[in-house]
């Protein structure tokens, strides 16, 4: 070929070429393609032009062509010889500056060449300039090094890159394969499996079974010995079990009912504190009774209760509801009794602690001329009336009366249309004291991984008084287990339809529990006893009942009680379709209501309950066998005649409840100075900003530790994406671009799409993987967070602290990815800043997935997260690219979502390395 301006041809035999320098090159070098000995710097491709030819020897494979194009200026350059030298990182073993005839000439390309230019491959001249190959390194033009074992030399390489601790690089590798991030997860995943067995064999004692019971061989075993045991006791003779009564020094007295009724109302009245020392399993309860100032109780004393006594079925009430203390016990049962001796006298403390001392605080509701609209639609009008503390409030009416809009408008939920609301007879809004008031829904909404105690345990924590210590909110938290029965059940988890845990009633109990750990002065409930037996019903309602006896105001929805539950109740509001009042007076008085005032027949074999209900929807008996009498005409008696009736019974039969003062009249000291309490109440109630972000911290951890299979999937699929992305992006070198000037048209096809395509590709993967996941953090808690809100936890504390625990599983799930993807892909730049990328990406899906999951259904937040991350890995700018979007007007979309800034920071560090 001809070198410039010399004509002379040079034969490749006069290229002196070192035989021993061609044969070490050619025994270290990885790749097929390269030439070996009598073979053209042509990636093998065959030619009639092979005799004597050395690597590099020939111009592409046409060596017999005319001339060479000179790549520099030659007049510039024999003025300075220096300007002919080839840069660092180019190999050019030919070149001697001295010498004209060397400097470097582009050859022109003939069709194979050119076709494996345009496929990114390399077929070089002897005088044209060759970037450093890749697994080897170029110290200096005129030398190239196979890259030493330790080290990885991607093209271009002056000096090799020592490869980092936990990589493999044999001689001649292009890049490092690093197993680091395998090792890294691999000990993270011991560890976390380490810490979810022990925490779930702490679960198992703590419901009082072996720690074994975690391994699933022993559950097996366990049952198979138990098998073997029954059948030896089946043909074991009958024997006569004895009780033997445990021996006791202190004194003993025998209890009968009446004794018990007697120990309840010292209990009640004079704060008596006493606790069960034993349980019923021997037929004997032994009950222990201290008191602070009396000093006839400072001795204990112990009191035991003969089995005779004991009524293991709960009797009915007797008369309905009495309206003093003693009525109040003469209808209970002796377990009833032994619950509120034992049980009730602890949560008085509690809650005396709680109202700052004032055990004598009570919230007495007026209202007045209640109206609620939406539009024009009348919801509720002219519902007026008084609940008193210490009294449960029944409020009864067909579906769609309004009872729900009824107590969503006295809780200050929302803006009622007109008419007054008083506490204690002074003018105020519910929602200004809801950190006081407890509300619970119809449906047990918590959280199904949780034990009975950490959810009683978090509201207590949460609501309770920020400078109560953990003892006092463990002791309120054990008095609540007490008073409802939950006690063995309280290290159970709450279960839900597919995972077994507590029974239907045991989850209402718990549902009311987590309002009772606020130390709410005013307790509302949307139907308790809906989805429960009869017998679940009359326990929840006989335990709302006590609970009201400690001071609180309790107003419940009823729909069809049968009739001991309707007679647990002290008074009922009884509104008609349109929002209307038909009764509220005491429950007592109802039947004689309608019968005596109004004819109605309610016949003997029918639950009275059941014939109110009939009547409020318009189907009653009337006695004269006529047509029922309208609902209008109910509400219009009642307002004209019916209040008066029964207010004047009430006035005359007070009771120990005083009346309230009417709303905007003079109040005594007292009502204010309870007000006054409230409100100061309400400013201590609750746990601080850092305390409630903990809280929630604490316990999105506890969730995700119960839930080791959606974790486990998740990391699963996070592996499994980056291993597909490692095994589908492998190439020998990542990226290759354009020459430097002045050899740009030495260039091979770049490669850059390469790199756009990698970048969106991570994007799906990282959307597939992490789409999901993120839309179960807050996607099945939505009814848990508006719960909790609007019972006054902070909304801020709530959402950092589940975005903070989430941030170990979204970090687990991109070292997984990173792991796996970097050991197959090889990338050359840090695989720190590497893992960096995919962590953010993760992370800003998950965010993605959070927004969605509030907004859309959950069974569709899955796939419209997907759907959503697709389109964020999508639009990173590479097709279409972000030319395109500029011209249409697009290109805030790629602004918006977050894979563009990783997919451009990427290919930057690969640009930059």
């Amino acid at each position: 070929m001809n070198l410039g301006p010399s004509s002379d041809k040079v034969h490749p035999s006069d290229v002196q070429i070192s035989k021993r320098e061609v044969r070490e090159t050619a025994r270290h070098n990885p790749f097929s393609g390269w030439p070996r000995q009598g073979e053209p710097w042509n990636l093998g491709i065959e030619t009639d032009y092979q005799t004597g030819v050395g690597p590099g020897l020939a111009c592409f494979v046409r060596p017999d062509l005319p001339m060479g194009v000179p790549l520099l200026d030659v007049n510039e350059a024999h003025r300075d010889n220096s300007l002919a030298q080839c840069p660092l990182g180019f190999y050019c073993p030919f070149l001697n500056v001295s010498n004209a005839d060397t400097w470097p000439v582009l050859c022109p390309a003939d069709t194979y060449c050119e076709m494996f230019r345009l496929m990114g491959n390399r077929c070089m001249g002897m005088f044209e300039p060759m970037a450093c190959w890749y697994g080897f390194y170029c110290p200096d033009p005129q030398t190239i090094l196979v890259c030493p074992e330790g080290y990885y030399c991607p093209s271009g390489t002056i000096t090799p890159h020592k490869c980092r601790i936990f990589s493999f690089c044999p001689t001649g590798s292009i890049g490092e394969v690093n197993y680091g991030f395998i090792l890294l997860f691999l000990a993270i995943d011991a560890i976390v499996f380490a810490y979810l067995i022990i925490r779930k064999a702490h679960d198992y004692t703590k419901q009082g079974l072996p720690a074994f019971t975690v391994l699933p061989f022993y559950s097996r075993w366990n049952n198979k010995r138990g098998y073997r045991s029954a059948l030896k006791l089946e043909h074991a003779p009958r024997s006569t079990v004895t009780a033997v009564k445990q021996r006791t020094s202190e004194p003993t007295t025998l209890l009968g009912s009446e004794d018990l009724k007697k120990a309840a109302r010292i209990s009640l009245e004079q704060g008596v504190r006493i606790s069960r020392s034993s349980t019923v399993g021997d037929g004997v309860v032994r009950l222990s009774m201290t008191h602070d100032l009396d000093t006839s109780f400072t001795t204990p004393r112990v009191f035991v209760m003969e089995p005779s006594t004991l009524d293991i079925d709960y009797p009915d009430v007797e008369g309905g509801a009495g309206d003093d203390l003693s009525s109040d016990l003469d209808g209970l049962g002796d377990l009833d009794l032994i619950s509120i001796v034992s049980n009730v006298s602890p949560l008085i403390e509690a809650f005396r602690a709680a109202f700052n001392g004032r055990e004598n605080l009570r919230m007495n509701l007026k209202f007045n001329q209640l109206k609620y609209s939406l539009g024009e639609k009348v919801i509720l009008e002219g519902i007026s009336g008084e609940m008193q503390a210490g009294k449960m409030t029944a409020i009864l009416g067909p579906s769609g009366a309004g009872k729900t809009s009824f107590m969503n408008v006295l809780m200050g939920k929302v803006a009622r249309t007109s008419g007054q609301i008083a506490i204690n007879g002074i003018p105020a809004e519910m929602h200004s004291f809801r950190k006081i008031i407890g509300y619970v829904p119809q449906d047990d909404i918590m959280l199904q991984e949780l034990t009975v105690r950490e959810v009683i345990h978090y509201s207590a924590r949460t609501r309770l008084p920020r400078d109560w210590s953990g003892r006092q909110v463990d002791e309120l938290v054990d008095s609540i287990l007490k008073v409802l029965n939950l006690e063995h059940v309280a290290h159970m988890l709450i279960g839900d339809e597919v995972n077994r845990g507590i029974s239907g009633g045991q989850r209402k109990r718990v549902n009311i529990a987590m309002e009772l750990a606020a130390a709410p002065l005013t307790i509302f409930l949307d139907e308790p006893t809906s989805g429960l037996d009869s017998t679940a019903a009359l326990k929840v309602s006989k335990i709302l009942r006590s609970i009201s006896r400690v001071g609180l105001t309790v107003v419940a929805i009823v729909h069809q009680p049968r009739i001991e539950i309707f007679n647990t109740f002290d008074n009922v509001l009884m509104i008609v379709p349109g929002g209307r009042t038909a009764y509220f007076g005491p429950v007592k008085r109802a039947q004689s209501y309608f019968e005596n005032s109004l004819g109605f027949v309610f016949n003997r074999d029918s639950n009275p309950a059941d014939v109110l209900m009939d009547i409020l929807s318009g189907r009653g008996k009337m006695k004269h066998e006529g047509p029922s009498m309208r609902i209008d005409a109910i509400v219009k008696f009642w307002e004209t005649t019916g209040r008066e009736q029964i207010q004047s019974t009430r006035d005359n039969n007070s009771g120990s409840f005083r009346s309230m003062p009417a709303i905007n009249s003079v109040c005594d000291e007292a009502d204010v100075e309870a007000v006054r309490t409230m409100a100061e109440m309400v400013n201590t109630r609750g746990a601080s900003f850092l305390q409630q972000l903990w809280n929630a911290h604490q316990r999105s951890i506890t969730q995700q530790s119960r839930t080791f299979g959606h974790l486990a999937m998740e990391i699963w699929v996070g592996t499994l994406s980056g291993l597909i992305m490692g095994v589908a992006g492998r190439a020998d070198e990542m990226y290759h671009g354009v020459l430097v000037s002045p050899y740009q048209q030495l260039s091979s096809n770049p490669n850059e799409w390469f790199l756009g395509l990698y970048g969106t590709l991570i994007g799906v993967a990282v959307a597939m993987a992490g789409g999901p996941a993120g839309v179960r953090l807050f996607g099945e808690e939505r009814v848990i967070f508006w719960r909790e809100a609007a019972s006054g936890h902070n909304a801020l504390a709530y959402y950092l602290g589940k975005n903070i625990s989430a941030i170990y599983r979204v970090a687990l799930s991109s070292l997984h990815f990173t792991g796996v993807y970097v050991f197959f892909s090889k990338p050359t730049f840090a695989l720190e800043y590497q893992y960096a990328l995919v962590f953010l990406n993760f992370f800003c899906i998950y965010g993605i997935a959070v927004v969605v999951s509030m907004s859309a259904r959950r069974e569709n937040a899955s796939l419209l997260t997907v759907v959503l991350g697709l389109l964020c890995a999508i639009f990173d700018g590479f097709a279409p690219s972000l030319r395109d979007a500029r011209k249409s007007g697009v290109d805030f979309l790629f602004t918006v979502f977050p894979n563009r800034w990783a997919a451009e920071a990427q290919c930057m560090s690969i640009w930059l390395f």
